[in-house]
């Protein structure tokens, strides 16, 4: 799955993105493909709410439903020695004092109770492996949240992609970058995790992919040094750009962009076309008429330079 992914960090969460094009050599088979996969949003807690309130009704019916045993009530013996003294012993009446206790209740710390972290896998290398690893990872996420009531971050995702890929030895093809809004940290993070299984967190942006080499140079030339990007409009410009001039190089990635803007709300998404003027015709042909290629140095090939194809009629082979 030739691609070019990247995410990239701002004052407020993170943006990622992503080309739309799936080939297999130099067949496309896909014009367009998710290639970012959410394992951790708002939807995963509204899925935990559910079920745990499901499964806590489900238990006071069934408490319900059981009778209650009542067992019968025992009463006080005493022996005649005990019995004697009573009756013979002083009665003293003495008026208790009250003695008022006040209670002193610690309240729980609610900074991060609505507060939920929201982390998206930006998949390159095989298709059929990074889904599986994706699906995997979102069904030990949710399974942590419903049976030790712990939301997972994006450090947790890192983690368990890089114990996935370790555990696999190297069998899987795939190469990813964990990236979102982590509520623990509360600001955005990002993670690359390589095919190997070696996770290494990046401070301002994580590429990936086969278009990712022709842009290493714009990325580090086009960030600012020593800061993150300020605004959310900088990085979605930042992101487009970059994955438009990888779009027009790298022959494994085309189609249009997709990208999201998570932050502390949750995600969104945005989606552009590749500029006309700065992207040719090579790997956007599934969206133009024509395809080939029209951008670049000029004397560009079009199917206009193609003869026409000729149409026979079969001839038989009786004679008349």
């Amino acid at each position: 799955m030739g691609t070019t992914i990247l995410a990239v960090r701002y004052d407020g969460g993170v943006v990622v993105g992503a080309d739309t094009r799936t080939s297999v050599s130099g067949y496309v088979s896909n014009r367009y493909a998710a290639k970012l996969t959410f394992v951790l949003d708002r939807n995963v807690d509204d899925y935990v709410k559910v079920v745990v309130n499901s499964s806590n009704k489900t238990k006071r019916q069934l408490q319900l439903q059981q009778p209650r045993q009542q067992q019968p009530k025992q009463q006080p013996t005493f022996s005649d020695d005990v019995a004697s003294s009573i009756e013979n012993a002083a009665i003293t009446t003495t008026t208790p004092t009250k003695t008022t206790t006040t209670k002193t209740t610690t309240a729980k710390p609610t900074t991060m109770m609505n507060e939920y972290s929201t982390c998206v896998i930006c998949r390159s290398g095989s298709a059929a492996d990074t889904q599986a690893l994706a699906s995997a990872v979102r069904t030990d996420i949710v399974s942590r949240q419903l049976l030790h009531d712990v939301r997972g971050t994006v450090t947790h995702v890192a983690s368990l992609c890089r114990t996935l890929l370790v555990q696999n030895d190297g069998r899987l093809s795939a190469s990813l970058i964990c990236a979102g809004y982590d509520h623990a940290r509360r600001s955005g993070a990002l993670y690359g995790v390589s095919g190997g299984g070696t996770a290494f967190e990046e401070r301002m942006w994580a590429a990936g992919g086969s278009g990712s080499s022709y842009i290493l140079g714009y990325l580090d030339s086009r960030y600012p040094a020593n800061r993150v990007l300020r605004s959310e409009e900088e990085a979605v410009g930042f992101v487009s750009d970059a994955i438009a001039l990888a779009m027009e190089r790298d022959g494994s990635s085309g189609g249009f962009i997709r990208m999201y803007v998570i932050d502390r709300f949750g995600k969104r998404f945005v989606s552009t076309m590749p500029r006309n003027g700065r992207v040719g015709g090579t790997n956007n042909g599934d969206m133009e008429e024509e395809g080939g290629r029209s951008g670049g140095g000029g004397g560009g090939v079009t199917l206009r330079n193609f003869a026409p194809a000729v149409v026979t009629t079969p001839v038989s082979s009786k004679q008349p």
